[in-house]
């Protein structure tokens, strides 16, 4: 049995329970006849929080249960204060095995709103002036069954030191396994400002070059953020620049990593073909590279032409850009550094691509051969994206490289095997 006075009901009104009681006070019951009791066939312990709110106390919430519940009866009975507060309050999930209340301003940071939360809990939970979608207050005798809001299907543990990240705390990446999981979860949330933030990249300062350089793989490549810039101390037009998307306000100069053997290179032509997804990105960045120069002609004197190899660009070919490997890069070929002394067995050669048209070339004195590599087998690769001008005003991409580990052959790829321990 619960007793509320005329203030408490008169608290948070007009109610259920103030339409009930008013209605037999109109009546005039209270002087001749008493007033009858209202008998409620709900949760008890969940009746006790709603008195004790229309008594004046705050409520806490104590978990995902406890707030679905209470809201349910605050929208039976119609209670429009404690409602308005329940919807602007923490948003309460279970989340694995674990319950979290999560301060809505938590997402305030750029991209990481609306996500998971913000529009999922609002499914039930829409507005303070609906009793539930689809639902109409009146004739309404009980209010339908509410699932907590829960996700069984994900880490509790992983998304603790996401909301750790939120709150702007470091949160330490153990290994790629771990930063894997973390990248997996702010995508299933769509916290994409926070997911840029996790990202494996590494930001660093050329002081030759005097600008700013991002690395980043080219997997986490977002449309957004690319662009270009023009570079006359240089003797190229300009080079591609990457902003991370939500975290970044201006562009670094971009350099590529592209592993897992999806870069070929000619040691005859200097021309780079690509394989599985990486042939699709790297079309990607040609296309919205060339849209952003095109866009760019009404701004310059002359019109640019854009073009791949030599050829008028096309973007339904598949692309094939052209390779530059100077005395900057470093590369090791088949395990070895390019340019070392050759061993006594192998007698390796190397010429420099970049003095003369002469390609690279592995020559084998010793043993029966063709004598030359005509391909690289780029393993693992990082790349400068730069646009150069040629006189019949052509602008081509190409790909710079900074770094290579490099398979000429199966032989190479077979001294880097080992035996079964």
């Amino acid at each position: 049995m619960f007793s509320l006075s005329g203030a408490s009901i008169s608290s948070d009104a007009p109610s259920y329970f103030s339409a009930y009681f008013g209605k037999q006070l109109q009546e005039g019951r209270g002087q001749s006849e008493p007033i009858r009791a209202l008998h409620i066939d709900r949760d008890p312990e969940i009746f006790r929080d709603i008195v004790r709110h229309l008594q004046g106390y705050y409520v806490p919430i104590r978990s995902p249960e406890h707030f679905a519940y209470l809201f349910a009866d605050a929208q039976l009975f119609q209670l429009p204060k404690l409602i308005s507060r329940l919807f602007e309050s923490e948003i309460f999930m279970a989340i694995g095995s674990r319950s979290f209340q999560i301060p809505r301003d938590l997402f305030s940071a750029p991209g990481d709103s609306p996500n998971y939360f913000t529009i999922g809990f609002a499914v039930f939970f829409s507005s303070p002036d609906e009793v539930f979608p689809g639902l109409k207050r009146e004739g309404l005798l009980r209010p339908p069954s509410i699932t907590p809001p829960e996700v069984t299907n994900r880490s509790g543990d992983i998304f603790s030191e996401l909301l750790h990240l939120l709150r702007g705390y470091p949160v330490e990446i153990r290994n790629e396994t771990h930063r894997a999981a973390l990248l997996r979860d702010c995508r299933y949330y769509h916290l994409r400002g926070l997911e840029q933030k996790l990202i494996c990249h590494k930001i660093s300062y050329n002081s030759s070059r005097e600008r700013e350089e991002i690395m980043l793989r080219i997997e986490d490549i977002k449309p957004s953020g690319l662009n270009f810039a023009l570079d006359s101390s240089d003797k190229m037009l300009g080079f591609v620049t990457y902003a991370r998307p939500f975290n970044d306000d201006t562009g670094r100069e971009l350099i590529l990593e592209i592993s897992n053997e999806h870069v070929i290179v000619s040691s005859v032509t200097l021309t780079a073909t690509f394989k599985e997804d990486t042939k699709k990105r790297v079309a990607a960045i040609a296309k919205l590279i060339f849209g952003k120069l095109s866009s760019a002609n009404g701004t310059t004197p002359r019109k640019l032409t854009p073009s791949l190899v030599g050829q008028l660009y096309n973007p339904t070919l598949e692309p094939t850009l052209r390779v530059i490997v100077d005395d900057d890069t470093d590369v090791v070929l088949d395990g070895r550094t390019w340019g070392a002394p050759p061993s006594e067995h192998m007698h390796l050669e190397f010429e420099n691509p970049m003095q003369g048209p002469r390609p690279l070339k592995r020559r084998r004195t010793s043993l029966d051969g063709p004598g030359t590599a005509d391909t690289w087998t780029i393993k693992k690769g990082l790349w400068k994206l730069q646009i150069l001008e040629f006189p019949d005003n052509k602008v081509e991409l190409m790909m710079k490289a900074i770094k290579l580990d490099a398979l000429s052959g199966e032989n190479g790829r077979n001294q880097a095997r080992t035996f079964l321990p």
